[in-house]
């Protein structure tokens, strides 16, 4: 006080300019005791102006001129607690409060150019005043140069002092971003310490904005500037992306994915999106997280997961289900199939991840149970839907694949062969022939349909025994011979007869057939009545010459 008597007495003798007036800056706590109430208030008070911030010649021009007895001085007020439960609206102040509200949670106070006639508000150019005149130009260089510093001095100091020691987090948080000005107003001397706040935050990269890392029930706050080259920090807007989930749902997947997303080194600003739209009002670009900046982060640090490749339950995601709602969070991205190159979303069957570098290597099939001891060659069954859209990138699982893979199943001296027969309980332990089986001829159903379906025709026998051609000496055909289950090789299929199949109208010829006790079709493990490349194979009565 005694320092600003001494400047203003300076100035108004033309000792000194604004320029001269060095820079000080106070923070302290203040209690105030009333009748009814105790509160207490944090308070930052700033003299002076940052040489950085630049001085207008204008203004120094005028208040050499007209304004010498106003002082660049000004300060904030914060409420920290209070005895008394009410709501509070935050004022003006010039030495004493003005009736003029700030709609902040502040007080401001400043040595403002008054009302001249009530002097009980701040100057306010009249219709037919000249725009911005001196008072109105002092006003808003005391809220830029002098209060919106001050102010950010406030936020600065609040954040340490709010979060040592959090009980409640959500509670914390909402009580400190209530020091941002968000609240949208036609105030124009308000409106104008809001933006140069913003302003002055983004200018200075001063790490106002928290990301709040949850781990092992231990909460970690680190703070960030809301540009910062090596490690951008987003604005979260992930409660609109569940949508379709009703609110308890969709509460609790947005929780998830933002901890899978900040466990992999994504920097969420735990913010109100309030604050982001006050700092672009100010002209502050802003960047709100988008799935396009998910794969890009992934690409660029794919082992921000974890080492790759490794177990899934190593890795920040953890389980299938949190890898999926990654990965469905990133299918919104319209540049999905060119951004997943390089992403760590490559999940194998046996639960190992690693990055997608090259899917041809890899099946992606429906068929993936057909080869259990080959799980490391197949994309995990909970992710094929999610690559539908890239699935030409991954190797074909083709018969002759199939084939060539079939010996890690399969003992081939004893289940390859054409004039081999297998006893059904020589079928591998881990895996149930009842179960494979159908899955095998299901699968040889499909590659035949889609080859109809590239020639736009039906295939005669002799194309479809070509097509299948790489498994003709396996033993795979399910047969029942004088009662017992065995398996031929699918090459003497054509020794097989049904005598199931067909009109009743060959009920005679069927009788017949059973008493030559023919080796028959064992539809049980052929799936149900057996698939279409079986009954094209085997011999039926419908088709003499398959008999003959």
């Amino acid at each position: 006080q005694k320092d600003a008597k001494c400047l203003a007495h300076r100035l108004t003798s033309n000792e000194i300019t604004l320029q001269d007036i060095g820079v000080k800056e106070v923070s302290y706590n203040l209690t105030v005791e009333e009748t009814n109430e105790t509160s207490e208030w944090y308070i930052v008070q700033k003299l002076g102006q940052d040489t950085s911030s630049g001085l207008s010649r204008e203004v120094s021009k005028q208040h050499n001129k007209n304004l010498q007895r106003l002082l660049p001085r000004g300060g904030v007020a914060f409420l920290l607690q209070s005895t008394l439960k009410r709501k509070r609206e935050g004022r003006y102040f010039c030495f004493l409060p003005l009736p003029k509200p700030t709609h902040f949670s502040v007080h401001v106070n400043g040595h403002f150019a008054l009302d001249h006639e009530s002097r009980r508000g701040l100057w306010c150019d009249g219709p037919n005043s000249p725009k911005d005149s001196p008072r109105t130009m002092w006003n808003k260089y005391l809220l830029a140069s002098i209060i919106a510093p001050a102010y950010a001095t406030l936020i600065l100091e609040m954040k340490h002092k709010l979060f040592q020691n959090v009980k409640d987090m959500d509670e914390t948080l909402t009580h400190y971003f209530s020091l941002f000005p968000t609240e949208q107003t036609d105030d124009g001397y308000s409106c104008a310490l809001a933006q140069d706040l913003y302003k002055y935050i983004e200018s200075h990269g001063l790490a106002v904005l928290p990301v709040v890392h949850t781990y092992d029930n231990k909460t970690n706050v680190e703070w960030m500037p809301v540009h910062d080259a090596e490690h951008q920090g987003f604005f979260d807007d992930l409660n609109g992306t569940f949508k379709e989930m009703d609110n308890s749902s969709r509460q609790k997947a947005t929780t998830s994915l933002r901890t899978i997303l900040l466990r992999s080194g994504l920097k969420l600003f735990a913010a109100p999106l309030a604050v982001r739209k006050a700092f672009e009002k100010a002209g502050v670009t802003t960047l709100t997280l988008n799935p396009d900046h998910v794969m890009k982060h992934y690409q660029r640090k794919p082992h921000a997961v974890g080492t790759l490749p490794s177990p899934l339950a190593d890795t920040a995601f953890g389980t299938v289900d949190n890898l999926v709602q990654v990965i469905q969070y990133c299918k919104n991205s319209e540049q999905f199939p060119q951004l997943i190159n390089g992403t760590p979303f490559l999940l194998l069957e046996n639960e190992i991840l690693q990055p997608v570098n090259n899917p041809g290597d890899f099946f992606l099939t429906k068929f993936y149970e057909l080869l259990p001891t080959c799980r490391s060659l197949f994309l995990h069954h909970a992710l094929h839907d999610l690559f539908e859209k890239v699935k030409k990138v991954f190797r074909e699982f083709s018969i002759s694949e199939l084939s060539s893979l079939l010996n890690q199943l399969f003992p081939k001296q004893t289940f390859f062969g054409e004039e081999n027969q297998v006893g059904i309980q020589q079928f591998p332990k881990m895996i149930r022939a009842e179960e494979w089986l159908p899955h095998l001829w299901e699968f040889l159903d499909f590659r035949i349909k889609e080859a109809i379906a590239k020639k736009h025709r039906d295939l005669p026998i002799s194309e479809i025994i070509e097509e299948i051609k790489p498994l003709w000496k396996w033993c795979l055909l399910p047969t029942l011979i004088e009662g017992k289950v065995v398996l031929l090789p699918i090459c003497q299929a054509n020794t097989v007869v049904d005598i199931t199949y067909g009109s009743h109208m060959f009920e005679k010829q069927f009788r017949i057939l059973r008493k030559l006790k023919l080796p028959t079709p064992y539809y049980t493990f052929v799936g149900g009545a057996g698939s279409h490349v079986s009954r094209q194979l085997i011999g039926n009565i419908e088709r003499p010459d398959s008999i003959l």
